[in-house]
């Protein structure tokens, strides 16, 4: 028989749940977006008190125009954020591919870059067509060439060109600048979650760890290396061809 009050008769302590590798990323992944998501939200909460004290002082309407177009300015940061984080969320591990005309998606990418590409010597060559998914192969080459201009050096004015070469069984995609660049030991670090070399530059970090979500999709590689004579970044992905 056991004796009573024998380690054999307690009842057992619950041990800690310790999360794993995943669990930690995802918390600290989900903590970086709600602070990220707060500044603008900040803002424009901010902006719309102040409007709406102005009014009830009897402030005319062009008085408070400042304040309405910094808020307005804030909710077009929380939408962008906000689509950022929908666009790497709905990633999946696989696609259905079809044909997709990268020349006419890079076309599709400078007219939704608009006006930020006005004093961009952008040079696009010839780009082949691939098999993948047409929405985010467009994303992939929005956020690359997107990069290129939110990452421009303040010394010279910026070039930036998007070429492709076959590489084998593949399709090598490069798009190459004259900016800042990325230091050769944090050019593995720029494709993780929420990480943001340069604080000034608005964003959530999530962009090129959206584009690596999207060439594994397709089973390909993305990387990052000099920039043309070593100056600025070329950021490459290569496709099944």
């Amino acid at each position: 028989m056991t004796a009573p009050g024998s380690d054999s008769e307690r009842p057992m302590a619950a041990m800690p749940v310790q999360p794993d590798g995943c669990d930690e990323r995802l918390a600290a992944f989900a903590g970086q977006v709600t602070h990220d998501l707060k500044t603008p939200l900040t803002t424009m909460s901010l902006s719309l008190e102040l409007i709406r004290d102005e009014l009830e002082d009897g402030a005319a309407a062009e008085d408070v125009l400042p304040l309405i177009t910094r808020a307005l300015r804030g909710s077009a940061r929380m939408t962008a954020m906000i689509e950022d984080v929908l666009a790497f969320a709905r990633i999946g591990s696989s696609i259905d591919p079809v044909p997709v005309d990268l020349a006419r998606a890079t076309a599709d990418v400078v007219a939704d870059l608009g006006g930020t590409l006005e004093d961009v010597d952008l040079v696009v060559g010839e780009l082949p067509v691939v098999a993948g998914d047409e929405s985010l192969l467009r994303r992939l080459l929005l956020n690359l060439v997107g990069n290129a201009v939110k990452f421009r050096s303040p010394d010279r004015s910026l070039r930036v060109t998007v070429s492709a070469a076959r590489a084998g069984e593949r399709w090598r995609i490069e798009v190459a600048d004259n900016g800042v660049g990325v230091p050769e030991d944090q050019r593995e670090r720029v494709f993780e979650p929420t990480v943001r070399l340069d604080k000034r530059v608005e964003g959530m970090g999530i962009g090129l760890a959206t584009c690596r979500r999207v060439v594994d999709a397709h089973g390909g590689a993305i990387g990052v290396t000099d920039g043309p004579d070593g100056v600025g970044a070329t950021f490459w992905f290569e496709l099944p061809a």
